[in-house]
């Protein structure tokens, strides 16, 4: 009787470890999956068409553009190239779903080359030459008006796709840099800042970096009514620590419009809200570690956060995925790797999933969302 009693409990234990260690394989391998193709994400800024199609432009040493049929899993050549190829441009889909494309480099020098591909014709078009150079780190976004607002370092401006054309943004000033004085159109320069489209229609630029001198924190708004950038007070810059770079931040905006971003720096993390109804940024709050150089989405109600390495950790940790709890501002149900998961772009595809583009293969990766 002792032994069929001990041969039970044996049973039950060695079930549940088994089944432990299985659901939690099941977990990974239900959430990824692996796109066998590679795609060129270092030097081509791909758009989303569809929930079922990508568009990758071509670049200059790949100059025929490309369609990633998600579904299918297939990768598409167009036999069409850009009329100048280039690398590292700016690219956004408008509203008629025909892309722009604006800028990128040619021998590591910057353009301000534009032209719009047409997916219905499959055709490049030429059109006139925006008014600065652009990198891949400058800033694009579609305003709600269906314009473009375009941002470099201290440039700005606006393409209007009914007249085919670009006109300056903001007022025309100097600021102090470092060694001398600058012409800004924005009010202050901005490298790489998180952007976000307000529900309002306005833009918020937010730089991490800190300028002592100035005391200013580099955030500032867009108001497409007016034309012109207004600056945004940071609170409390005394407790702060934003002598940072902005790829130790990440953001998301909320289902109530406000924008929660996240950052980390000197061993400690931080979160802040900010409130476009009153232009206001809520006191910042530590939270636990934050990756740096992650990605964020949020879908579903969830803040999804993926790649990125764990500062405060003592050997090289990197971040595959987690979701962050906004109600317990809490980091839950994260999975870490020795090997690093860079991540680059995140497209929302429907069907409660995303697609993530970046990792070292240069293979996609579909993740499936619980």
């Amino acid at each position: 009787m002792f032994k069929k009693f001990l041969c039970s409990i044996l049973f039950l234990i060695f079930f549940s470890i088994n089944f432990q260690q299985s659901y939690a394989y099941d977990f990974k391998k239900d959430y990824f999956e692996k796109i066998n193709l590679k795609v060129d994400v270092t030097n081509t800024t791909p758009i989303k068409l569809n929930d079922n199609e990508l568009f990758f432009p071509g670049n200059y040493f790949d100059p025929h553009a490309k369609i990633l049929n998600i579904k299918e899993k297939k990768l598409i050549d167009k036999k069409v190239s850009m009329n100048i190829p280039r690398n590292g441009y700016l690219s956004v889909l408008l509203d008629d779903g025909t892309v722009l494309i604006v800028g990128g480099t040619i021998d590591g020098k910057a353009t301000n080359i534009a032209e719009i591909y047409n997916p219905q014709t499959n055709t490049f078009i030429k059109i006139n030459n925006s008014n600065f150079n652009y990198y891949s780190f400058d800033n694009i976004v579609k305003l709600k008006d269906g314009r473009v607002l375009l941002l470099g370092i201290c440039t700005a401006e606006i393409y209007n796709p009914k007249r085919k054309i670009f006109t300056l943004a903001g007022n025309k000033k100097r600021i102090n840099n470092a060694t001398n004085q600058e012409i800004c159109y924005t009010n202050d320069r901005h490298v790489s800042p998180c952007i976000f489209l307000l529900d309002d229609g306005r833009v918020l630029i937010y730089d991490a970096t800190f300028d002592d001198a100035k005391k200013n924190n580099r955030i500032e708004l867009f108001d497409p009514q007016i034309n012109d950038f207004i600056t945004v007070d940071y609170p409390n810059k005394k407790t702060i620590h934003y002598n940072m770079f902005r790829l130790y931040y990440t953001g998301v905006k909320l289902k109530d419009g406000n924008i929660l971003t996240f950052g980390s720096y000197n061993q400690r993390s931080f979160m802040t809200m900010f409130l476009p109804k009153t232009n206001e940024f809520k006191k910042i709050v530590a939270i636990d570690e934050v990756p740096v150089n992650s990605k964020a989405i949020f879908i579903n109600n969830k803040v999804l956060l993926f790649g990125g390495i764990l500062p405060h950790s003592k050997k090289p940790t990197y971040l595959v995925s987690a979701i962050y709890d906004i109600d317990k501002r809490k980091i839950i149900n994260k999975k870490t790797s020795s090997t690093e998961k860079y991540i680059k772009f995140i497209f929302d595809i429907g069907e409660h999933s995303l697609i993530l583009l970046g990792y070292q293969d240069n293979s996609p990766r579909i993740y499936k969302i619980k």
